[in-house]
């Protein structure tokens, strides 16, 4: 009988462990991989992301269908034809995980959970199936440095020091009292009742512990688990925090690289023809490691600050160092371009840069659509939402992440509710509904130049050559070129005219006489042709804040 009973039990607490993802022992919580790599055939071109133009859509804030004033995953199915007639082939999300304050989602307590405003796990993936349907790529932020404070491992963790998930957090008896990395008086080590845990950005975003191998399958799994869904890749949320040393050694430590070249080869490359760009301000190409080895693209900040600065300026030459710059990563990985997006580190919105000057909105997406690189719109950029006053929004960041402006109804057509946050007041007079009936709105602009962008290899797959001009003072021009097609680009980015000549001799375009089709954004304009007797002193004319694409079969 003793024996059976013992037999009885022993199979009962193997059942109980069969499956399980953790295992408690003296050192605490040790987690195992348990998410199989699943084989997700993708019904998108091979490669597809390398002539994407996304388009970065905060699902809160996007479109309500329910009236509670959140955005959500059915409002914005609902817009998937807004964007496919925009000319969209890429969609960034910002996160979609289970967050505490219900607000931008980079407070995660759930990374398996659809954030239950948005709505469920099947509306989710009725989503990438609508997508798919239109040939629009699905991306997910991805947050992998922290956690909320209000995360259930963290709230364990911060419970006791002999806690099963105190190792999976960065813990310290006393402060360190490092040196902030980027904030001056900015603190890194946060006070508890049982000791100072790290935090680099907030208290409330308690940094994971990656030294320690449980949290690192942890994450992987939760890598697995949305790969699973179908969806296209992720956008990860401030690669170069992840791993700290010391006071000096914070950011981009090598232990970083290690991970994430952990995350390409064993689980990125398991899955075809996804996409993963990262966030790393003023990193450089850091995080492509050798091209193949990290992250397929990584946000070049910079360009986005030399253009938006270069225009507001009138000065050509560090905007063109910009384009030219966008092209110079590693081989087999690209830069990702954009002019704003949703942190206000990288620019308030455009339209506010300029002073709502629409004819500068124009003109800097005409250079974000020519550049090298993949480029990125945040969400109402193209119809020059402005950003609200701070005295209207509950903090900083949500001054450029108000509710999308579809029309000039109550609330901006967003929602039938109460929206959960005030309506940008040039509502009324910047929105889609207005912006899609004016020509010259700067919606339809964009619409134009997406279209040329997308109907021409040379502009998403060519490689890149500064043209010299006679005036540089005014004027930046180059090249794009694929296989047999060469498309040439000159802005006047001043309030004069320029009348100047190009000088082609310094780049591959061969010098035999090709006339130029008639330019790709205004078919009203021909050009005279390119021969042995011009080639270095090809003349145009320029007018004010325009721009000329010249397209040519060689």
């Amino acid at each position: 009988m003793k024996k059976a009973l013992f037999f009885l039990i022993s199979i009962l607490i193997l059942a109980s462990c069969k499956n399980t993802d953790k295992i408690s022992n003296e050192k605490g919580i040790i987690y195992k991989e348990n998410i199989q790599i699943e084989n997700i055939p993708s019904t998108l071109k091979k490669d597809w992301w390398k002539e994407a133009i996304f388009y970065e859509c905060f699902v809160r804030s996007f479109k309500d269908t329910n009236g509670d004033g959140n955005g959500d995953i059915k409002g914005l199915i609902q817009k998937l034809d807004y964007l496919k007639n925009l000319g969209i082939t890429g969609l960034w999300l910002m996160p979609m995980s289970e967050s505490h304050f219900n607000a931008d989602g980079y407070d995660v307590i759930d990374y398996r959970a659809i954030e239950k405003d948005y709505g469920t796990m099947d509306d989710f993936k009725n989503l990438l199936n609508e997508a798919h349907k239109r040939n629009i790529g699905v991306i997910i932020d991805f947050v992998p440095n922290h956690s909320s404070l209000f995360h259930p491992f963290f709230e364990n963790s911060a419970s006791s020091k002999n806690s099963e998930y105190r190792n999976w957090y960065c813990w310290k008896d006393k402060d360190p009292n490092w040196v902030h990395p980027w904030t001056k008086n900015g603190k890194t080590w946060h006070k508890t009742d049982n000791g100072y845990y790290y935090g680099v950005f907030y208290p409330f975003l308690p940094d994971f512990n990656y030294k320690n191998p449980s949290v690192l399958a942890y994450m992987k799994d939760n890598l697995k688990f949305w790969l699973n869904t179908g969806i296209d890749g992720f956008r990860f949320d401030a690669v170069h925090t992840l791993i700290e040393n010391d006071s000096e050694h914070q950011l981009n430590q090598p232990e970083t690289h290690k991970v994430y070249q952990d995350f390409r080869e064993n689980i990125f490359n398991k899955y075809p023809n996804i996409y993963t760009v990262c966030e790393a301000p003023f990193t450089g190409d850091s995080f492509l490691g050798n091209g193949t080895n990290e992250f397929n693209s990584t946000f070049r900040f910079e360009y986005n600050k030399y253009v938006i600065q270069g225009l507001k300026n009138e000065t050509p030459r560090s905007i063109g160092k910009a384009v030219e710059q966008a092209i110079q990563s590693p081989s087999g990985s690209y830069f990702a371009t954009l002019l704003s997006n949703h942190d206000p580190f990288a620019g308030l919105r455009p339209f506010t840069e300029f002073n709502k000057n629409e004819t500068k909105c124009k003109l800097a997406a005409s250079i974000l659509f020519t550049s090298p690189g993949i480029p990125f719109i945040y969400y109402g950029e193209e119809i020059g939402m402005d950003t609200i006053d701070l005295s209207q929004v509950p903090y900083p960041d949500a001054q450029i992440r108000t509710p999308m402006q579809w029309d000039s109804t109550l609330n901006a057509g967003f929602t039938t509710g109460k929206p959960l946050r005030n309506i940008n007041p040039n509502y009324t007079l910047y929105n889609v509904e207005l912006e899609e009936k004016n020509p010259n709105s700067i919606l339809n602009h964009y619409k134009k130049m997406i279209a040329i962008r997308n109907n021409n290899k040379s502009l998403s797959l060519g490689n890149y050559e500064n043209i010299g001009v006679s005036d540089k003072n005014k004027v930046f021009a180059f090249m794009r070129k694929y296989n047999n097609e060469a498309i040439i680009v000159v802005f006047n980015v001043t309030k004069d005219n320029a009348n100047i000549t190009l000088d082609f001799s310094k780049t591959t375009l061969p010098n035999k006489a090709i006339t130029p089709k008639n330019d790709l954004f205004d078919q009203n304009i021909s050009y005279g042709e390119i021969n042995s007797s011009n080639f270095s002193i090809y003349s145009l004319n320029i007018e004010p804040y325009s721009f000329k694409i010249m397209k040519l079969e060689l």
